[in-house]
């Protein structure tokens, strides 16, 4: 707990630049393995608007943020109709489904996948608790 929690310091302290750099590394191995599986890019996609609307917030940096280092547009308007339509609880079942989807993949790729969601909801430099708790799931 206590490592996860100095990560996420050190995401909360990166620059705009230090975060689109990392992002843009991370998806060179995320985007290909993800690729490989059936609706594997769509079900990041859900998991990338899911983990920004966590908690209750949308941030439009955080979504400017991931065109700018991936090229991905996750659909900002989606998030806005999560953050509606949605309930914390539904999310952490959203995390587990879409987690499950991800089973097959290296422990590698789903570490660079963590590491993606912080970097993405750290955009605005800090990570809440709703949204740490709803990544820390992941690990799981």
């Amino acid at each position: 707990m206590f490592e996860f929690e100095k990560l996420c310091h050190t995401y909360e302290n990166m620059t705009y630049e230090q975060r689109r750099d990392e992002l843009s590394e991370l998806s060179k191995n995320i985007i290909p393995a993800l690729m490989l599986l059936p609706n594997g890019l769509e079900a990041f996609k859900i998991l990338v608007r899911a983990a920004c609307a966590a908690d209750g917030e949308l941030q439009a940096s955080e979504y400017t943020l991931v065109a700018a280092a991936t090229g991905l547009d996750i659909g900002y308007e989606n998030a806005e109709n999560i953050v509606k339509n949605t309930d914390p609880k539904a999310l952490k079942e959203l995390a587990d489904i879409i987690v499950d989807v991800f089973g097959s993949l290296d422990l590698n790729i789903k570490a660079d996948m963590v590491s993606f969601m912080l970097c993405i909801v750290s955009a605005d430099n800090r990570i809440t608790l709703r949204e740490s708790m709803f990544i820390q799931k992941l690990l799981k």
